[in-house]
């Protein structure tokens, strides 16, 4: 958590920051987006191209992912167990492969 002072709650608004924040960590986070996605059984949807860290499967089911390390908190996803909280009928897909470097 070193070098951030970012608050849960601001990382889960800015969208921008997660991705370059992502980006300059793994470089090729389009690439792993893409393959946890289709790990999870999903086509690669529109939210990428806009940066956004939620992915929805069409069909009801709602897959949250988050890929912004600066919320990452090693024993969950920042923010997720809200989402899910106010989404019951999601479902959480992590991906422990994304948080190895």
């Amino acid at each position: 958590m070193a070098g951030s002072a970012l608050a849960e709650s601001d990382c889960k608004q800015d969208y921008h920051f997660c991705g370059k924040n992502l980006a300059e960590k793994y470089g090729d986070y389009d690439a792993r987006i893409s393959a946890s996605l289709e790990r999870a059984g999903m086509d690669v949807m529109d939210h990428v191209k806009q940066e956004s860290l939620f992915f929805c499967k069409k069909g009801g089911q709602v897959i949250w992912q988050q890929y912004c390390d600066s919320c990452v908190i090693n024993n969950s996803w920042g923010g997720a167990s809200d989402f899910c909280d106010e989404n019951p009928d999601s479902t959480m897909v992590l991906d422990a492969e994304l948080t190895e470097v």
